[in-house]
């Protein structure tokens, strides 16, 4: 037998800003001295570039009355037809990066570790707060797994492109200052 718990205004209240004070505990010890914004680190993320796709038929849902794919180089849009199972099948797409934020703190040394997943094929780069480039151009290609390094010089957000998928396909690197 599963019993309801009933808590108190005062008790609810309580739990609803655990996390809050969980996440606050956390940046404040990150931050204060001796945390962990004191010493360099290695910070190592990985980084899966994917592309998400929707399905549905025309007979529940009207496509769009316009083609998302003039929207942006990162949406893809397969107009009703394109399903020989389904001629009323259409579909919308997406490139993206997830995780598409990540924190670090000036001075670490950032190591991507990046899967393609989809997409012949990815011209990608990091752009650094200043607009210049913190890594080359690297061409990323689909089912393989390539590895991005470089030290976060200065504070601000470091961006992950893929030229041939911009603005969807873009991550962000928060870099914080040190105290």
């Amino acid at each position: 037998m599963i019993r309801k718990i009933r808590l108190t205004t005062r008790q609810r209240k309580y739990l609803l800003l655990l996390p809050l004070l969980m996440v606050i505990t956390l940046i404040a010890s990150a931050c204060s001295s001796g945390g962990v914004a004191d010493s360099v680190k290695v910070r190592n993320y990985y980084v899966t570039g994917v592309e998400w796709k929707g399905t549905t038929s025309a007979d529940s849902l009207d496509p769009p009355s316009v083609d998302p794919s003039t929207l942006s180089d990162g949406y893809g849009f397969n107009p009703t037809g394109f399903d020989s199972g389904n001629d009323r099948n259409w579909r919308v797409a997406t490139y993206v990066w997830t995780p598409a934020s990540m924190i670090a703190f000036e001075g670490d040394r950032i190591n991507l570790t990046v899967f393609i997943v989809n997409g012949n094929e990815h011209t990608t780069w990091i752009e650094s707060p200043d607009g210049g480039e913190a890594t080359q151009d690297t061409i990323m290609n689909r089912g393989r797994e390539y590895k991005v390094s470089f030290t976060a010089g200065e504070p601000g957000v470091y961006t992950l492109h893929c030229d041939e998928h911009d603005p969807s396909m873009t991550a962000y690197i928060q870099v914080l200052p040190r105290q």
